[in-house]
């Protein structure tokens, strides 16, 4: 069962690319972190859709993005849990790439709020990105 049908029940409805675990687990992943602030606005699902493109080479349309920050708002799923699982299937590349991806979308509008740096911390410890390149990603603070 793909990760998108526990998660949320279903399949997600065709969206303009190609529809596996990795890029559903990605963006999803990314739409939690931006809205571990509490909102998920029409800019941060062009940003979402933005850094796919720029970390992939890939399209995501906008859409699609907004159509499944509808369903992550509603908080039906253990986004962290997920991930754990997940990581032993995924390439250490897909694992960078969602956790890479994370951090930019977190400090798109200048500074990572204290909800999303926790998010992310999460989702590090769950993708197993080591300490040493989280510091090389997000070096520590003064």
């Amino acid at each position: 069962m793909s990760i998108w049908k526990r998660w949320f029940g279903r399949e997600p409805a065709p969206a303009p690319v190609r529809n596996d675990e990795a890029l559903n687990l990605t963006i999803t992943t990314w739409i939690a972190v931006a809205m571990a602030d509490g909102e998920f606005e029409a800019p941060e699902a062009e940003r979402v859709a933005a850094e796919y493109r720029k970390l992939t080479g890939d399209e995501v349309s906008v859409d699609f993005v907004k159509r499944t920050a509808r369903i992550v708002a509603d908080g039906s799923f253990s986004l962290v849990g997920d991930l754990h699982e997940a990581a032993a299937k995924l390439g250490p590349e897909e694992r960078e790439r969602i956790w890479v991806g994370a951090v930019a979308l977190a400090r798109a509008d200048g500074e990572a709020e204290p909800e999303e740096n926790a998010l992310i911390a999460r989702v590090a410890n769950a993708l197993g990105v080591s300490p040493e390149r989280r510091r090389e990603i997000v070096p520590p603070g003064p």
